[in-house]
């Protein structure tokens, strides 16, 4: 994967209809598991950085779901940690990318003021559910 290219999924709420999906800790863990399965063929000692969410308990069983689940290694990842993403400009950059491909997906008419942008570094769009 090129440096700086990312990968991301958008989801589609009005799809979501399996018991779990109706708790945010599900949704959000089994969403970043998905992330992961798709970027492990680019992952080498990488520390991962995700938007803060939840209590301690929360954040502390995500790192075991994600090490668990989505079969993570200290060779993939050397680190996960969360960050409030107020405070991390990596963060909000990421947030900033998928809102353009959020607005690609409606078929928002300004998308292509904004992709110009970012398409040259784009690996992989999956929406979710299908």
């Amino acid at each position: 994967m090129k440096k700086g290219a990312g990968i991301a999924i958008n989801k589609d709420p009005e799809k979501l209809y399996r018991e779990g999906f109706k708790h945010k800790e599900s949704l959000y863990k089994y969403a970043c598991r998905l992330v992961f399965e798709n970027i492990k063929p680019y992952l080498r000692h990488a520390i991962v950085v995700i938007d803060k969410s939840g209590d301690y308990d929360f954040r502390s069983q995500l790192g075991k779901y994600l090490r668990t689940k989505a079969e993570i290694d200290h060779e993939m990842v050397k680190k996960i940690k969360m960050q409030e993403s107020h405070l991390n400009n990596l963060l909000q950059m990421a947030d900033y990318i998928c809102s353009i491909i959020s607005r690609k997906i409606q078929k928002k008419s300004d998308t292509i003021d904004y992709r110009k942008f970012i398409s040259s570094k784009e690996v992989y769009i999956q929406v979710w559910p299908k």
